[in-house]
């Protein structure tokens, strides 16, 4: 299982109850991408740790919902080609990952205007033209039983969500459902156009 991903920061400026605590500081920790409520640890050089832990907690919240992890992305690229009909989608060759790498760069710039945080990228092999996060993504979603590999080569994707299912994971992913669509967009411009 991989490492966890530590954000740190470190919190200047406290209020209790809209005033300022000036004299303080405080390094906060945090694992990227975990759903709510997370544990937290904190280094404090203030006498009053409860009110700390407490803005601890709305820091912690407030990242969380920003952070979209390689996960979250592949389960909303999915549930959107699901939203949209799709049932499956070939990865033979090096056309899904570079669509995919260039619907990721696109929405890089979007997702920096909305505040969103990818916590991964996608960087195509210059050799052979595919993604290790790409596949890594797709085996991962495979786990969670999102998609399956058809035989015999597993080179096509099976999606195993109607659109219903695909609205319904839409509505509830982090980056928000506006996000994802776009993503498919993009991906669909770049993949139909150059099959």
């Amino acid at each position: 299982m991989p490492k966890p991903q530590i954000l740190c920061l470190t919190v200047r400026s406290i209020t209790r109850y809209g005033v300022p605590e000036i004299n303080c500081e405080h390094e906060l920790k945090i694992i990227a991408g975990v759903r709510f409520p997370v544990t937290c640890t904190l280094n404090t050089r203030t006498t009053d740790r409860e009110t700390v832990s407490k803005e601890a907690i709305m820091i912690t919240s407030t990242i969380g919902r920003n952070m979209v992890t390689a996960d979250d992305f592949f389960t909303g690229f999915f549930a959107a080609l699901a939203a949209r009909g799709w049932r499956t989608v070939a990865r033979r060759g090096q056309l899904f990952d570079q669509a995919l790498a260039e619907a990721f760069a696109d929405m890089s710039r979007a997702a920096a205007e909305r505040d969103i945080d990818l916590g991964f990228r996608i960087r195509l092999n210059p050799i052979h033209g595919d993604s290790v996060a790409v596949r890594d993504g797709i085996a991962n979603a495979v786990r969670r039983d999102l998609v399956s590999l058809d035989n015999p080569v597993y080179q096509m994707i099976r999606l195993k969500m109607s659109r219903d299912e695909g609205n319904r994971l839409l509505s509830d992913l982090r980056g928000g459902e506006e996000f994802y669509r776009q993503l498919v967009d993009k991906f669909l411009d770049h993949y139909e156009n150059c099959s």
